[in-house]
């Protein structure tokens, strides 16, 4: 299965200690402002931002850019950050892919584009 995780999605399932596993599963995909995003943990030596680093750098996680135009748009009609927009716009773009995202507007955008999306509880996570 091709999923495209939000920042958010991706750390807690880092947190949960599923992350590594999944990545054996399914083709995980992440944008490049969500990697970006995750990647600030890093100064803080924070173990979620550090296993998204490696798994990235072992071609475990696959980055890709979104369309620019299409994120803007988004942001703007749903009220969404960057890495939420840059997310949904690359499901947008990519045929047959499920989004992973607790974001409320996330996941409104996803209904309305006819995507289907999962949800990441946040009690996953003991953070």
């Amino acid at each position: 299965m091709n999923m495209i995780m939000d920042t958010c999605s991706i750390v807690l399932l880092a947190k949960a200690t599923v992350l590594e596993t999944l990545t054996s599963l399914n083709n995980i995909i992440i944008t490049e402002d969500v990697f970006n995003e995750a990647e600030k943990g890093k100064e803080k030596m924070l173990p979620d931002a550090l296993l998204v680093g490696r798994l990235a750098s072992d071609k475990k996680i696959s980055i890709i850019k979104s369309d620019v135009k299409l994120k803007s748009k988004l942001m703007a009609d749903f009220n969404m950050g960057g890495g939420e927009a840059s997310t949904i716009a690359a499901v947008i773009k990519e045929k047959n892919r499920i989004v992973a995202t607790d974001n409320l507007q996330g996941r409104k955008a996803a209904l309305v584009n006819n995507h289907h999306f999962f949800i990441l509880l946040k009690f996953f996570s003991s953070n």
